[in-house]
């Protein structure tokens, strides 16, 4: 079977991670475990952090009455209440490049962040955080939290649709293109141009270039 050809298509981010908060959250699992090799077993701890602290919930915790009120509390789960989370918890995803079960649940949540230059990491190779990993974990220390914004910005500022994680044809930096595209309607239009209607974004997510 031969390998698939690229195409051409929208501008669509993974919803694993909703938001900021929950990139931060994860990020600061994994940054833990910064020049390990990641192997299964690293895996299982990286989930095992994740559930226990509640940043991952399976939706095992609220059908278990028990369980359910103890994620309302501030305390993380009990050690016996985390294995017991996670092995009624089997997952039966596969991802390439990762085993079927939690280490393709694995590269679900993260790869998202890989894409963004958060963190590198591939099976049997050691994670590693980038600058930009380094400055996410920092901005959770007090009198450091402006360096979220930074790392955000810049994240998206250098994002390409054509990176190494995608199979895609689309060749464009999308904040780039619409920020360009905003500058070259204000010079058209002078001080009567109001922007960019909300109607017209899904242009700018199936643009094929800069």
């Amino acid at each position: 079977m031969g390998k698939r050809k690229n195409e051409y298509k929208p501008l669509l981010f993974t919803t694993t991670l909703r938001n900021p908060e929950r990139i931060k959250s994860f990020h600061s699992i994994i940054a833990k475990y910064d020049k390990e090799i990641l192997t299964n077993k690293l895996i299982d701890k990286i989930v095992f952090d994740l559930v226990s602290s509640k940043i991952y919930v399976p939706t095992y915790v609220n059908k278990n009455f028990y369980l359910k009120k103890q994620l309302l509390s501030d305390s993380p789960f009990s050690n016996e209440d985390t294995e017991k989370i996670i092995e009624n918890s089997k997952q039966e995803h596969k991802e390439a490049g990762f085993d079927r079960g939690w280490p393709s649940r694995f590269d679900t949540w993260y790869k998202f962040l890989k894409e963004l230059g958060l963190v590198y990491y591939s099976m049997n190779e050691p994670i590693e955080m980038s600058e930009a990993g380094l400055k996410l974990v920092m901005a959770n220390q007090e009198g450091y939290e402006h360096l979220e914004e930074q790392v955000f910005l810049n994240c998206f500022a250098k994002y390409q649709r054509n990176n190494p994680f995608r199979r895609i044809s689309n060749c464009n930096n999308p904040l780039i293109l619409l920020l360009s595209t905003i500058k070259e309607l204000q010079k058209y239009y002078g001080p009567s141009f109001s922007g960019v209607s909300t109607k017209e974004i899904p242009l700018f997510l199936v643009w094929k270039d800069d």
